[in-house]
């Protein structure tokens, strides 16, 4: 889950794991898969990934099948996975 700077839980501690927020979204994995939530916790990128990585520059890296690629806010694959 997710605390504020005062210590309050904003988000509850129910997800199997998070990283952090970056650009607005937080990759979280659900049932072994990640995706992608909000601040409000809505989830905004359904979990399908077998990996995911914070967005910078508007772009997340994501594994699918044991390969990398990219994805948008949207989870819109941009960069196809080839390696």
């Amino acid at each position: 889950g997710f605390i504020n700077t005062k210590g309050q839980i904003v988000i509850k501690p129910d997800l199997q794991f998070a990283l952090w927020f970056k650009e607005g979204l937080a990759p979280v994995k659900i049932d072994g898969k990640w995706g992608y939530i909000n601040k409000a916790n809505k989830l905004v990128i359904k979990p399908q990934f077998t990996e995911a990585l914070n967005f910078q520059d508007g772009l997340a890296a994501v594994s699918i099948n044991n390969k990398t690629g990219f994805i948008n806010k949207s989870g819109k694959i941009v960069i196809p996975a080839q390696y």
